[in-house]
């Protein structure tokens, strides 16, 4: 009797297997080779570099991932950038190589790195604008780096000086009347530094008071108060000088001279200018307050005051340090306008002079003289200081 093989199942599945070992197989690259990982210097980020292998299938694109967060940067060469890294942490980093069949196995671990602090800072208004965060201090403060180190810039402005009052008075048959000058600007300057850790203060100078006006005793007015932050201090914008007395004071810019022939005073070197002189003549307005850096105050006559020295522009936004109008002559309702910058214009035929513009460090407007016998006129008070810290996001 004869017997028939029938093939079983486990026959045909040994054929399946055989003919899956006889199909091309699939080609997904091999393992590269670790390299050195480097941490950032300034970012949160590490670059991992690594060797491809050269005998496998060819990979179009390479992984890193860190241990510890499983975050990943890819990259068609060597190095990868891995961003995202958390600070004062410290990784280490494998790589694969990835093709449209698939993918290697990781590598094995790349040395540990640590990544920077990040820079952590506090104090002031807060703001980020154009890839810049700004630290506005408009009061006394303190500038507070918690963690990192940057390099930072920043401005300082000190307070503006107030202007002078009016001077008037009836001699025989004669009433006499001058201007007050215009306070100066605050002192204006501009640095950087490198802010570690620790606390920075930042002072705010205030502006300083009219003068008043007055027969006999008209008066000056006050200087601006010192800012500073750190180690950079800048002193207080001059008085502007009373008509028909008083000189002006110097200052950060210097204060306008008084109606009857007073000199406009010094500014200090690097922060201020001069402020404007009289023409000498007793019915004269007052002189313009110096301006912030670069503009003098303007000369006034016996027909106008003289207008402010304009202020300085910082990173394209903060406009300062603009000086006091000088007040108006006895011949003319033509004050001097402020200048750029927060300068307050001078008083127009015996009107008192406008205050400087709070936070800029503008000089008061000095005192108007009027033909009309009707008195005198106070200055302006100048406005308070500022201080502006930046740094790259």
């Amino acid at each position: 009797m004869s017997v028939k093989r029938v093939a079983t199942d486990s026959s045909l599945e040994g054929n399946q297997a055989k003919m899956s070992r006889g199909q091309t197989s699939v080609a997904v690259p091999n393992t590269p080779t670790i390299g050195t990982a480097t941490a950032s210097t300034s970012e949160l980020s590490a670059t991992v570099a690594f060797t491809p292998d050269t005998l496998g299938a060819t990979a179009t694109t390479y992984r890193a991932i860190s241990t510890p967060g499983s975050i990943t940067g890819t990259a068609t060469a060597s190095p990868i950038t891995v961003s995202g890294l958390t600070g004062s942490t410290t990784y280490s980093f494998q790589v694969r190589a990835e093709n449209a069949n698939g993918n290697s196995s990781y590598s094995t671990s790349s040395n540990t790195v640590t990544t920077i602090s990040p820079f952590v800072a506090t104090g002031g208004t807060t703001s980020t604008v154009s890839g810049y965060t700004y630290h506005v201090f408009n009061t006394s403060g303190t500038f507070a780096v918690n963690s990192g180190s940057k390099t930072v810039e920043f401005f300082v402005v000190a307070g503006g000086g107030g202007g002078g009052g009016s001077f008037a008075r009836t001699v025989g048959k004669y009433f006499v009347s001058s201007g007050g000058g215009g306070g100066g600007a605050g002192g204006a300057l501009s640095s950087s530094l490198t802010a570690n850790v620790g606390n920075y203060t930042v002072t705010i100078g205030a502006g300083g008071n009219g003068g008043a006006g007055g027969e006999d005793n008209a008066s000056r007015g006050n200087s601006g108060g010192a800012s500073a932050f750190h180690n950079t201090n800048t002193v207080g914008g001059g008085a502007g000088g009373a008509g028909g007395s008083s000189a002006a004071l110097t200052g950060g810019s210097g204060g306008g001279g008084f109606g009857t022939g007073g000199l406009g005073a010094a500014g200090t070197s690097g922060q201020g200018q001069i402020g404007g002189s009289t023409s000498g003549n007793i019915f004269s307005g007052g002189g313009g307050g110096g301006g912030g850096k670069t503009n003098n105050g303007v000369t006034s006559n016996n027909t106008f005051g003289g207008g402010g020295g304009n202020g300085v522009t910082y990173y394209s936004t903060y406009t300062v340090a603009g000086g006091g109008g000088g007040g108006s002559s006895s011949n003319s309702t033509s004050a001097g306008a402020g200048g750029t910058g927060g300068g307050g214009g001078g008083g127009a035929s015996s009107g008192n002079g406008t205050a400087g513009t709070a936070n800029t460090g503008g000089g008061g407007g000095g005192g108007g003289a009027n033909s009309n016998n009707t008195g005198s006129a106070n200055g302006g008070a100048g406005g308070s200081g500022k201080v502006v810290v930046r740094y790259t996001v």
